[in-house]
């Protein structure tokens, strides 16, 4: 998250967090050692999201987080809103040195997202709500990026960057005609470009995640 974006609740701190809700008209509140979706809020705006955040912070009990809530995520095929699990081997903090392992955990929400909040589970992916759906659908092909409530990492980086890929080779192909053989020798070259920027992110994502600790 930006900086502005991200804040620990409280009712001392009140005026901001109203503010915040204000400015990006979605917030999400989690608890400071929850698990399983336990004890997580979306809370919109236009839907007397005010009172509704007072009445949450009165309640807390504990430490709780609250961020931007992002309404147009990036979707799987089929609508499906996901979470990458990144998992890193931290050498040092300062200065940063780490591994980082080139496959993890994708977990895919079991219901197409939408902006209303009636279907917890098509905004959460947490497994422990998404595994009581009917729709929950276990993977039976770690190489397959495109089935499954819980899917492998590397494969779903690939299948999203060859999308991204053909995106702009489509762009390419309308303003100079290219096809066949070349068309082909640079739809590979630019997913492979397009996966390696993925990397390159992620890999700042860890970085900035271990100076905030």
């Amino acid at each position: 998250r930006a900086p502005g974006e991200t804040f620990v609740c409280g009712e001392k701190v009140l005026k901001p967090l109203l503010n915040a809700l204000k400015t990006f008209g979605s917030l999400i509140l989690k608890p400071n050692d929850g698990a399983k979706g336990n004890g997580i809020h979306i809370i919109y705006a236009q839907n007397d999201g005010a009172q509704v955040l007072k009445s949450l912070l009165r309640r807390l009990k504990e430490p709780a987080v609250l961020q931007r809530y992002i309404n147009t995520p990036m979707l799987l095929p089929g609508g499906l809103k996901f979470d990458l699990r990144i998992y890193a081997l931290v050498l040092r903090v300062q200065p940063r040195a780490f591994f980082i392992c080139r496959d993890g955990l994708v977990r895919v929400c079991s219901a197409k997202y939408h902006e209303q909040l009636d279907e917890i589970n098509a905004h959460l992916t947490n497994y422990s709500l998404n595994k009581k759906e009917d729709s929950f659908e276990r993977s039976v092909d770690a190489s397959d990026g495109t089935r499954g409530s819980k899917r492998s990492l590397q494969p779903v980086l690939e299948m999203l960057a060859a999308q991204l890929s053909s995106r702009g080779l489509a762009a390419v192909k309308t303003s100079t005609g290219l096809n066949g053989e070349g068309s082909t020798t640079l739809a590979k070259a630019v997913a492979a470009d397009k996966a390696r920027r993925m990397w390159e992110q992620i890999s700042h994502l860890v970085g900035v995640t271990l100076e905030a600790m």
